[in-house]
């Protein structure tokens, strides 16, 4: 049977009384119980029963204080604490002591807890951005609002709402046992020369590539996305520059072999058109998905969390930085609004728990000089913000109206920051004609 609207807004928000009291009781009947509950319950704001919550702190804190925890000593804290007839008094917690058929289970009561906590919070966000939806947004636009909302969802999702506190031990333990988790998953570029370097790109990290117009970057992280999506991750591309139909072009001539501009043109032959669907059937699968239409950080931040969400995508790719709209409308710089950009990126990717590839403009003051960490154009806060920046350089591109210059076809990554490793220029191999970036044999010195 449907419920009319007054029906379900009438309805008392998801919570279970009885599961908070197990708990509850739990937590006072056993220790090693009440150390557990607290790693599935971190806040009296999961109880629904503003008592309950009460009683949850209480108990909380003689935890933490390294106290023990029975009925008389919690009456004693409430005591303190003038809350004790604020609950109902002793026989409050009488009654709940007398509600748990076994202490054991402690864990187990906790749990529905938080998922009914976890319910409560998104129906608060929802409420949330039904008021923003049918009130002022003052000088947000809508995908600003949307974003916010998702952002929240995203983090009760992850986390019941609550802030996660991580013993350093704990943490330590996880790291020696070798946890993927805990040192990082690394997703190899496909480039061996390069990810002997910076070892592949890292979950949660930021990765920055930057360089002067026509440098590859593009061609590069294309190039990243066909080699990750070969071996089985999903990858997201997020491109305010290109369009999906260029980005495929890319991608079919990488594969099939057929020169990029012959399929641009339309000017592909049979031959040419057969090797054309055989790299389309070797690519109609692969786990590569395509956003062309957000331009703004907020639409950036919505369409990378559809990704994660929708795609499953492991690694996501943003082109290029100083084309987004950060969406900064007091009149404020260029600089500022690049900062902000960058910052925004990064807290994504680690929220969103993904490898995020970025690529930037480089100023064109430095000639045709290899370019520096101060080649970073409008801001300074791209390389802070930035786990890894690779600077892209070509002499081919500044030699080709040299007659009887014979091109080398090197394209230099100089991995210029690198946390967690050294820095080094890394020489492939860059054939423009089909969008195709591979390694070479030879290293060059920084």
């Amino acid at each position: 049977m449907t419920m009319t609207i007054t029906e379900q807004f009438d309805r008392l928000p998801p919570h279970s009384a009885d599961a908070e009291m197990c708990m509850l009781a739990s937590m006072m009947l056993d220790r090693e119980i009440c150390g557990r509950v607290l790693q599935v319950v971190t806040r009296g704001e999961a109880c629904y029963s503003p008592d309950h919550q009460i009683l949850f702190e209480a108990i909380q804190q003689l935890h933490v204080q390294g106290k023990p925890v029975d009925a008389v000593i919690v009456r004693e804290q409430l005591a303190k604490r003038g809350q004790l007839e604020e609950i109902g008094g002793t026989s409050m917690i009488a009654t709940v002591l007398s509600t748990v058929p076994s202490a054991a289970h402690g864990e187990h009561y906790a749990r529905i807890v938080r998922e009914k906590a976890i319910l409560r919070a998104a129906i608060r966000v929802a409420n949330d951005l039904l008021r923003d939806a049918y009130g002022p947004i003052g000088d947000r636009q809508p995908a600003e609002v949307l974003d916010q909302a998702a952002q929240r969802l995203i983090a009760i999702a992850r986390n019941g709402g609550n802030t996660i506190i991580h013993r350093l031990g704990d943490v330590l333990a996880e790291i020696i046992a070798g946890d993927e988790q805990a040192v990082g998953k690394r997703y190899p570029t496909g480039l061996a020369s390069l990810d002997k370097q910076i070892g592949g790109i890292r979950r949660g990290g930021n990765h920055l590539i930057a360089g002067k117009a026509s440098m590859g970057k593009s061609a590069l992280i294309k190039q990243f996305a066909d080699n990750l999506s070969a071996g089985g991750v999903p990858v997201g591309i997020i491109s305010v520059e290109e369009s999906r139909y260029k980005i495929g072009e890319n991608f079919l001539s990488n594969n099939s072999g057929v020169a990029n501009h012959r399929i641009a043109f339309r000017k592909a032959n049979a031959a040419d058109h057969a090797e054309m669907v055989k790299a389309y059937q070797r690519l109609a699968d692969r786990g590569v998905f395509i956003v062309d239409a957000a331009r703004s950080l907020s639409e950036i931040s919505a369409a990378a969390q559809q990704l994660v969400v929708q795609h499953k995508c492991e690694v996501i790719i943003v082109d290029h930085l100083h084309i987004v709209d950060g969406e900064v409308r007091d009149g404020s710089s260029r600089e500022r609004e690049i900062s902000k950009i960058s910052a925004g990126l990064k807290w994504l990717w680690k929220s969103l728990d993904v490898a995020g590839v970025s690529c930037a403009q480089l100023n064109r003051s430095s000639g045709s000089d290899r370019p520096t960490l101060s080649s970073l154009r409008d801001s300074g806060s791209l390389e802070q913000d930035a786990d890894v920046v690779m600077l892209l350089h070509r002499q081919d591109f500044y030699r080709m109206g040299e007659i009887g210059y014979e091109p080398d076809n090197v394209l230099e990554i100089g991995v210029l920051k690198n946390k967690d490793g050294p820095a080094a220029i890394v020489p492939v191999h860059f054939d423009r004609e089909h969008q195709r970036v591979t390694d070479r044999e030879e290293e060059l010195p920084i």
